[in-house]
């Protein structure tokens, strides 16, 4: 990054829309939407580093993959990683105020 910070209030916004969205796609585990599964990892994939969360990059991609080859054990897989990732991430925040 060029030497911009992201302010720590856009930061817990960004998390907690990607928990938003993660909860949505497990709430329909059973019957998934693979498109918002594909949209989600995309944009996860592409943005994660610009809120200084690059861990959350790779993530995006297998949820991007997840998505486009429609396996839904793998969509599981990620999930929990991303559900685990997101909430340590979101931990780290708040304990950082």
């Amino acid at each position: 990054m060029s030497g911009m910070t992201v302010p720590l209030d856009a930061k817990q916004k960004y998390l907690s829309r990607r928990l938003a969205e993660l909860a949505k796609i497990q709430e329909m585990a059973h019957a998934p939407d693979w498109e918002f599964v594909i949209k989600v990892g995309h944009q996860i994939k592409g943005n994660a580093k610009t809120f200084e969360f690059p861990s959350l990059s790779h993530l995006g991609a297998r949820l991007e993959e997840a998505g486009n080859v429609k396996d839904p054990h793998l969509l599981k897989d990620v999930c929990d990683e991303l559900q685990a990732n997101l909430e340590s991430l979101n931990q780290n925040l708040t304990s950082s105020v």
